[in-house]
């Protein structure tokens, strides 16, 4: 979120990928790993994180492939959890995410709950889909058929 952020504010004349790599390592000059606690279905997290990504979907942010494994029909959020890492490690480990293999990085940690409770030492903006709509604490909850789409029948012929 706090990429996001600084991509909204001073990034737009880049595009995509670009923007957020630029302010990812704008963002990562200053930025600390913050304690939080997380509430899933059965279980609870206490770290040291550098991200918490709550994902439905298996891109965003400029094509990073933040939940290789999310499908938009399970009815499970995918959590992405990088705990504390280095910069220089960080910076390193960065562009795995385009890919998806970040996963297999042994400070990320890839959970998956129906509801997800977040909360921080000090609050922390929250981004939903593009834009910042709060911050810390935060609560998600999946509701399952929660959107019905209705459009025009298409024959299969």
């Amino acid at each position: 979120a706090v990429v996001a952020q600084r991509v909204n504010r001073g990034f737009r004349w880049l595009r995509g990928t670009y923007a957020y790599v630029a302010a990812a390592l704008q963002t990562l000059l200053t930025y600390r790993a913050t304690q939080i606690r997380l509430t899933l279905d059965n279980e609870v997290i206490e770290t040291k994180a550098m991200l918490c990504s709550i994902a439905n979907a298996r891109y965003y942010g400029g094509g990073m492939r933040i939940a290789p494994d999310a499908m938009l029909t399970d009815g499970l959020y995918d959590i992405c959890l990088l705990e504390e890492v280095g910069k220089l490690e960080f910076i390193r480990a960065f562009p795995r995410v385009y890919k998806g293999t970040h996963i297999t990085h042994p400070s990320v940690r890839m959970l998956r709950s129906r509801y997800v409770k977040v909360e921080s030492e000090h609050p922390l903006p929250v981004l939903v889909d593009g834009e910042i709509v709060g911050t810390t604490p935060s609560e998600f909850e999946m509701i399952s058929c929660g959107l019905n789409l209705i459009g025009p029948y298409v024959s299969g012929d």
